[in-house]
Order: C-alpha cells, then structure tokens, then sequence
C-alpha cells in the first residue's frame, strides 16, 4: 500500500515537474518581450531541478529526459535571449539614425522651434540662429512665457494652445517684435504632442510681408493710374471677350459695369472697322503687337475714333492667358486734323492766289500772244470773204488758225483758274517733266522781266510719281519765284536758274531748282522752310514751308543746298509711282536741255 502510494506520488510529481519545464519553455520563448517572463521561467526551472533531486526518487530514463528537456529549455532561453539583445540593438540603431535624420533637418530648417508645458513654461528650443531670438535661452527656459513675452502675445499664444487642444490640429498666428532696431514679423503654428506638451514652431516672415505690402502699394499704384488714366485701358480673352474696362474707357463707350459681362470688343466696332480689329486681336494672340486705327460706336450710337495697340498677356509658362488692349480717343484730335488740313489748303489756294498776282505780267503776256493772233485771223477771214470771188480755202485757213489761238488762251486760262481753284486734292500717276514745262510756259515773261535766264536738264523718260498736279506744280511755282527773287539784288552778274529732273535711285525721282543768287547764311538750310521765317522786305515766310508741307504730304523730302559758286539749290525728291520693275542699275540719263533767253 505505501510503495503503490509512493510510485504515484513520484508520477505525479513528474507531472508536475514536466508542466513547471513547459511552462518555462514558453516564457522563454516571449522572453524578448518580457522581462518578468524571463524571471518567472528561471524560477519554474530551479524548482523543477529541486523536484528532481531532493523531492522525488526518479529512475535513470526518467533523469535522462529531465536533462534532457533541461537542455532544450536553457538553449530555448539562451536563443531567445540573443532574439532580444539583436532586437533591441537594431532598435538603439534605428532610434540614433532617426535622432541623426532629425538633427539634419534642424539644422536646414531656419524656423525656430520650442517646446512648452500646457502651462505654458518653457521646456526647450531650437534656433540655427541665436540672433533671432527674443531673448538669450538663458533667460526664458524653465520660465513661463508670460514672464518673457508681452501681455497680448501671451494671451494670443495660450489661445492656440486652446485651439490646438480643442481641435487636435496646428493653430495658427501672426505677431509683431521689435528685434534689430525694428520691427521683425511672425507666424507661429502650434501643436500638441502625445505627452502632452505643446511645440511651438516660429518662422520670421518679415521679407514675406514687406513683399506682400511692396505688392499692396504697385497695386494700388497702378489701380490709381488705371482709374485716373484718360486712355481705355481694357482686359480680353484671347477671343476679344471684356473682362475689364477702366472708368475712361467706359465713358467713352456710355457703359456701365454690368454691360461689358460676356461682350467682345469687336461688337463695337464699326462695320468697315471689324476686319482690322480682327487683326490686331490675331497678332497679340500670336505673341505680337497689334495696332488698330478705327470707330467705335457708343452705346447711344456715336462715332468714337481711336488709336488702340493690344498686346499679349502670358502665364507662367509662356503661353498667352489674355489680352491687354490700350486705346486713346482721337475724336478731337482727328476733328481738328481735318480743321488744320482746311486751314492748310486755304492757305495753299491764298500763296498760289499770291504767286499768280506776281505773275500777271507773265500771264498777260501768254494771253495777248493768243489774243493777238485770233484778231489778225478774224481780220484776214475777213478780208478773204470780201474779195470776188471769196477765197474759201484762206477762210479755212484763218479759222483753223483762230481755233488753235483760242484753244491756247483756253489752256492758259484753265491752268490759271486750276491753281486759284478751291479743289481737293486728287492724286495720280504725274509725268514730272511735263508739269514742269506748263510751269515754265507760265512764268516765261515774269522771268524774262527779271533779266534771268532759265534752263531746263529734263531726264527723258522717267517714271511717273503718284502725285496732285496742282500741288506740285505751286512748290515749281514758289521755288522758281524763290529763286528770281533771290538774283534780285545780284548786280550785273550772270543771273541764271536751272530746273533738273534725274532719277537719282531706281525708286526716286529729284527735282532741282537752282540759282545763282545771294544764298543763304551758314546753319540756315532747315530754318528758312519755318513758318514765317523770311529774309525779305515783302515776303511772307509761308512759301518754302508750304512747299516742304506739300511734298512730305507726298512721301517725299525738300531740302536746300548752298552752291559752291555762289547761289543755292532747291530739291525735292519723290517716290516713283511704278517701283516694281525698275532696273536694278538704271542707265545713264538722257537730258534734254531748253534754255530760254529771257533777257529784257
């Protein structure tokens, strides 16, 4: 009975025994997580040992497995040591490469950084520049920021902490400190840790501020100009479509605000007008400028003329994003450009009227010669018709004659009346060369009648010039004038004027007129063709400036020489009317010369 009890008293110790062994293996093996699992499994394994030798009796195989399961446990317990100490190592390696990635960045990151207790007391900091703290660390860590900062950023401050914890997200602020002699600007966002604490990260803003009030100030400079400027300043889509328009500009177009919404531009422009504000669109969206001179009709329906230039807007990568459109308003301008050509041609018709009384005696002259002749004519018919029988074939000679004789007087009379006549001004392909030979028929005796001898160097066959006769024909008129009054005073030197026509490129043609006079003083080649200006008793000072009017009218140039023998010369040059074709190097001229000695 007691050796049955014993063997079942060993049995269930060995049991018992092998549970406490497995139950150590276990902790063994979360060991790595779990400091008391490791002492627990130490215990449960001396215990086990203790019930091995002192408590029970066991057999040899029984001891064996012990040991053997002794073995496994401290080599499960070793291996799980080693799992844990490699564990934590790697951790220590991860945790310094993280603290090092950290204070890489802090070193980057100019924004100054501390960290405050919920009370507000100052904890720690970080600042890559000393200088831009408000004051030394010294004098704020470990002391609550009321003591350091003023009353109303205190309180600022502590209500982002409130935002911050109420809301679980970075609360924002703006401040102002006087640091360096003047005033550095702020912006802080802070932040509740998971401990607690609160970070407070601090980044000076001042160039950000001063840009952004540089920025306020040009625009509200240029607001200013835009509103204030008397040209229509407008914004377009690439399409022509308002987005805005300045207060000038919706003056001039009688608009309000509301009625420029979705309207293009070109809706208000006139009908023969539109294909060119189509253009000067085009070009700005192609990256060019575009220029437009055309009407525009207001909202009550009147004609506005402008000078408008458009020229592109682009974005960021070049592209063009909209259209800014400057237009002035030349109503006025235009109105009184008209008003000034009037006056000017009024005054033109006045010289001529002036150079024609000049003229009289020239033009009385032509007109007896012709005159003269239909009264010797009609005298003669007259005379063929009372002699027996009539001698019919001398009549019909005499009336041939009388009708060339009036047809001369009509010409002269209708060249005269075409130079007083008030007409427009039409121009057309000139032959230059025979309006200065109606010239020269017309002041033939008045150039005699001052004892001047006047020659013609005409280059044959030159191209005509687009150019009113009338016109052209007062500047011949007013230059040769010029001239025969500038031998006036010459004594009784050689008194003599030479007219040329030459083509001087493949594209001009040049008109001179020159003389052998008293010239002009040194330095006074552009001031004698002012208005008014005059170097003689009786002159008006209006012939040589309109003379230069007239031909810049034309395209051309007039511009005055002093000769090296004495005298001055008149030229004036002009476009040809026929510049396609023209030989790329014209032939020497062929001049007809015509001399008229016209001495008294």
């Amino acid at each position: 009975m007691r050796h049955a009890t014993l063997s079942e008293m060993r049995r269930a110790s060995l049991k018992h025994a092998w549970r406490r062994a497995l139950l150590a293996a276990c902790y063994g093996l979360v060991a790595i997580a779990s400091t008391p699992a490791r002492t627990d499994a130490q215990s449960a394994t001396r215990a086990w040992i203790g019930a091995i030798s002192g408590t029970v009796t066991l057999r040899q195989t029984e001891v064996s497995a012990a040991v053997a399961a002794l073995a496994l446990i401290e080599a499960v317990l070793i291996g799980a040591l080693w799992v844990s100490r490699s564990r934590r190592r790697r951790a220590e390696l991860a945790l310094r490469a993280s603290e090092g990635r950290h204070r890489a960045l802090l070193k980057v990151i100019p924004d100054l950084m501390f960290v405050l207790s919920r009370d507000g007391v100052y904890l720690d900091y970080h600042a890559k520049n000393p200088d831009d703290l408000f004051v030394p660390p010294e004098s704020f860590l470990g002391k609550n920021m009321r003591d350091i900062m003023p009353p109303h950023l205190d309180a600022r401050i502590r209500e982002c902490f409130d935002e911050a914890l109420t809301t679980g997200e970075p609360a924002l602020a703006e401040y102002t400190l006087p640091l360096g002699g003047g005033e550095k600007h702020f912006e802080v966002r802070i932040v509740q840790r998971d401990d607690g604490d609160f970070v407070s990260i601090v980044r000076d803003i001042t160039d950000r501020k001063r840009a952004a009030e540089q920025l306020r100030k040009s625009e509200e400079f240029n607001r200013r100009i835009i509103e204030n400027s008397p040209e229509c300043i407008k914004i377009l889509e690439p399409d022509g479509v308002l987005t805005y328009m300045s207060p000038a500009g919706m003056r001039l177009l009688e608009l309000e605000e509301l009625n420029i919404q979705g309207t293009n531009i070109l809706d208000y422009l006139g009908p023969q007008d539109r294909a060119d504000g189509e253009d000067a669109l085009a070009r700005a969206r192609a990256g060019g400028i575009g220029t437009f001179h055309g009407m525009l009709l207001t909202r009550s329906g009147r004609e506005k003329w402008v000078d408008a230039v458009v020229s592109p807007m682009l974005d960021g990568t070049g592209k063009v994003e909209s259209l800014l459109a400057v237009s002035r308003d030349v109503t006025e301008r235009r109105a009184a450009d008209e008003a000034l050509g009037e006056t000017r041609a009024q005054v033109a018709r006045l010289n001529r009227v002036m150079t024609l009384g000049a003229l009289t005696s020239s033009i009385a002259h032509e007109l007896r010669q012709p005159l003269a002749a239909i009264l010797l004519n009609a005298a003669t018919c007259r005379r063929y018709l009372s002699a027996r029988p009539a001698d019919l074939d001398g009549v019909n000679d005499c009336l041939m004659d009388l009708q060339r004789d009036a047809t001369r007087a009509s010409d002269i009379i209708s060249r005269v009346r075409t130079l007083i006549t008030r007409t427009p001004t039409q121009r057309s392909p000139l032959d230059l060369n025979a309006a200065i030979r109606e010239v020269v028929e017309l002041v033939r005796d008045d150039v005699a009648s001052a004892g001047v001898m006047l020659t013609t160097e005409l280059e044959s066959e030159l191209p005509k010039v687009e150019a009113d006769r009338v016109q052209l024909q007062q500047v011949l008129l007013n230059l040769i004038r010029n001239g025969v009054e500038a031998m006036r005073d010459a004594g009784d030197s050689s008194k003599r004027l030479v007219i040329r026509s030459l083509r001087s490129t493949p594209s001009m043609i040049e008109e001179d007129v020159s003389d052998s006079g008293v010239g002009f003083e040194p330095g006074a080649e552009d001031r004698i063709f002012d208005p008014f200006y005059t170097t003689k008793v009786d002159g008006t000072g209006l012939g040589l400036a309109m003379s230069r009017t007239i031909v810049e009218a034309h395209g051309g140039r007039l511009w005055a020489a002093t000769n090296a023998d004495g005298g001055a010369t008149f030229r004036f040059a002009l476009a040809s009317a026929q510049l396609a074709g023209a030989p790329s190097t014209p032939s020497l001229p062929q001049a007809t010369a015509h001399t008229l000695e016209l001495g008294r």
